[in-house]
């Protein structure tokens, strides 16, 4: 590799008059003495390049009207002396200390970059001239076109033949919002130079753990265990987090590792991250990934050689988690009213430009159809719609992508006429303007996306969209009633379209199939949301579950919601309303000598109500109930005593017998306990005995 040696400036004389043109004279003018001293500074280029940063001289020259430095003439020579053409580790080397200089001096005097790139064929007027639509919204144009021209400067080589691997000098070079891998990459697109659409870059947070060298070293290694187990590439993501607050502990305990832990440190790492401020269920995600961290490492250099874990405390937080999650309202609306005024906003809202377009219309389907947030917004516009297969005349979101689940090609209803026209329109606009193909590094694949802007052709950001949505609940008059705004998500619609699905089909399945989901229990999670619960239906389904109604018309509402068979009548459609359930016994039901009669037609169960589907009974009709038992126990012991060959065969004392013991059993499920009810009974018989003393003779 040749010495890097100075130019002459006189050499360049040609070059700067066809770039500055009349202004040259000026440049070349205060731009000698400036070289001069340059040149006497250092003896070449090399010992220039070798100087440490903070000790290379900055030379300038400063006029009223105008300003020049050293670097108006370093840019064109590091170019005529092949600093950047050559390849090596020596050539590496080389280049990385131009960077480094220029990224020093990029807001000082750099704008002559763009001057001499465009001078080299390295960028041209029209993709200059375009920067402006690109950043017309966020502003910083020039400062893009700036660090463009130095990026293809230091590679030598025109931006429309860049590669995606070139981006990856952007993060070397600079570190500001204005000229990203992204935005560099949405730019590519733009011109039509790639297909491939970038999310935006995230630190990675196993590499950016802040602890001690022997906690890096344990993280390190269980990184790389994770990765070779396959996890998650979610719990890849969220277990760094977790992990920096242990070492945080770590730290503030003066701990170099983790060996010393015991229980006692255990409790107090779990006070330490509650504070009294974490939901359960947070804290016992903690706890969970904390333990299952320890339990890989025991034994290990840097952890405790036996674990010390206080199981039962940790046994007693996941219950409490668990009573926590099934409490919990997730991300539902907090009322309907809510969801009512977002969608008339929504519908009433006029955009001014494309992206407000398909905000409103992104959020037009979300309402409509019960899809989770990414799978709408990654849909193909070749897949999105079909009919559905159990139903062509109704219309589905569909996607060869897997969704979270797991699923591929799964369809997600559209339950309203204003999502399938919105996501018929997106179709139509795509085809419209030709929209060019667009590579998703999260499903992988190279289409058109249904929600894909124009110019330049990307795809909006989650939070962009989320935003629009915020924008409208400012709109609305509902307010939470601690004032703030309205409570409501893509998860919310989600949550309130599976549950007007479980109202209408009164079918757990078809709700799971709607949502999605690979196992009920995560559906039935859905439907405990506060709309969810409003129904009779949950209340009462509920009440059973506390132990305040019995009665095996608990089985026809189970069936409610997992038989495909069950008729819709009207006494089981009520249960899907906000009726009471004092006003739904006294209008569906028949009071008998204890509990109620559900059924609507024909008996066919005489005098076997307590073991009939049709039968309910309050835990306020506990006494009834009791009276009624004795009745048949006093009964039973007269057919006994009665009877002078008795057997438990024939079929009147078998029958008997049966009653006795259906009774018993809902009065057991109403929490009555044998000893009591054995009380109960011993105490009204002998009120019985000795109001009807029995005739010896």
């Amino acid at each position: 590799m040749g010495d890097l040696l100075w130019i002459p400036l006189a050499r360049l004389r040609v070059e700067y008059k066809s770039v500055f043109g009349r202004g040259h004279y000026a440049q070349l003018c205060f731009l000698g003495p400036i070289v001069q001293r340059l040149h006497e500074t250092y003896e070449d280029g090399n010992q220039w390049l070798s100087t440490p940063l903070d000790q290379k001289e900055e030379i300038r020259h400063s006029h009223p009207n105008y300003h020049v430095n050293e670097m108006s003439y370093i840019v064109p020579w590091a170019w005529y002396a092949g600093l950047c053409h050559e390849f090596g580790s020596e050539a590496q080397g080389r280049r990385e200390a131009y960077v480094a200089y220029l990224r020093r001096r990029r807001r000082r005097g750099l704008k002559v970059a763009v001057k001499w790139a465009q001078y080299f064929g390295l960028v041209s007027e029209e993709e200059l001239t375009k920067t402006d639509k690109l950043l017309a919204q966020s502003g910083g144009s020039a400062e893009f076109r700036t660090s463009l021209s130095i990026h293809t400067l230091i590679l030598a080589k025109p931006f429309q033949q860049f590669t995606d691997d070139d981006l990856d000098w952007v993060s070397t070079i600079w570190d500001n919002h204005v000229y990203s891998k992204k935005t560099l990459q949405d730019f590519r697109i733009l011109m039509g130079y790639s297909q491939t659409r970038l999310s935006m870059a995230f630190p990675n947070a196993w590499e950016t753990l802040k602890a001690t060298p022997a906690l890096k070293e344990m993280a390190t290694r269980y990184h790389k265990y994770l990765k070779s187990a396959d996890a998650h590439p979610g719990a890849l993501k969220f277990i760094p987090h977790v992990l920096q607050r242990l070492f945080e502990f770590a730290e503030q305990c003066g701990f170099e590792d983790l060996s010393r832990f015991r229980r006692k440190e255990f409790l107090q790492f779990q006070d330490w991250l509650d504070n009294g401020r974490r939901a359960k269920k947070s804290l016992a995600t903690y706890i969970s990934i904390i333990k299952t961290f320890f339990e890989w490492g025991c034994g290990e250099p840097g952890f405790p050689s036996e674990l010390d874990v206080p199981f039962e405390e940790w046994r007693r937080l996941a219950r409490e988690a668990n009573r926590e999650l099934n409490g919990r309202e997730g991300h539902s609306f907090s009322s309907r009213d809510a969801a009512l005024q977002l969608v008339e906003a929504l519908q009433s809202f006029a955009p001014s430009n494309e992206r407000e377009q398909l905000y409103q219309l992104f959020w037009m389907v979300a309402c409509s159809a019960p899809p989770r947030f990414r799978f709408l917004l990654d849909l193909d516009v070749e897949t999105a719609l079909r009919p559905m297969p159990n139903e062509p005349s109704a219309w589905g979101l569909c996607s060869p992508s897997e969704d979270k689940a797991g699923h591929t090609w799964g369809q997600f209803p559209i339950l309203d006429s204003m999502g399938l026209t919105a996501i018929r329109a997106l179709i139509a606009r795509a085809r419209e303007l030709e929209l060019p193909p667009l590579y998703n590094p999260r499903t992988q694949r190279t289409y058109i996306h249904v929600f894909q802007l124009s110019k330049p052709p990307t795809v909006p950001s989650e939070t962009e969209i989320r935003s629009f949505l915020t924008d409208l609940k400012h709109m609305i008059a509902y307010r939470e009633p601690d004032g703030s705004l309205a409570r409501g998500s893509a998860h919310a619609f989600r949550t309130l379209l599976l549950t007007e699905i479980a109202a209408r089909t009164q079918d757990i399945g078809a709700v799971q199939l709607a949502a999605g989901h690979r196992n009920e229990q995560m559906t039935r999670l859905y439907l405990r949301s506060r709309i969810a619960r409003n129904a009779l239906l949950y209340k009462v389904v509920a009440q059973y579950e506390g132990g305040q109604i019995t009665g095996r018309f608990y089985l026809r509402l189970i069936s409610l919601l997992t038989d495909d068979e069950t008729p819709v009548e009207s006494m089981m459609r009520a249960l899907t309303t906000d009726m009471e359930l004092e006003t739904f016994l006294a209008k569906y039901g028949k009071r008998l000598d204890m509990g109620h009669c559900l059924n609507q037609s024909e008996c066919d169960n005489w005098m076997r109500c307590w073991g009939c589907q049709h039968f309910l009974m309050q835990k306020e009709e506990t006494q009834g109930a009791v009276t009624t038992l004795i009745k048949h126990i006093v009964n039973m012991r007269e057919m006994v005593q009665s009877s002078r060959d008795f057997t438990y065969d024939n079929s009147i004392a078998a029958g008997q017998m049966k009653v006795i013991a259906l009774i018993v059993k809902r009065l057991s499920d109403l929490g009555l306990t044998e000893d009591k009810l054995e009380e109960m009974v011993m105490s009204s018989i002998q009120q019985f005995d000795a109001a009807h003393p029995r005739n010896e003779g």
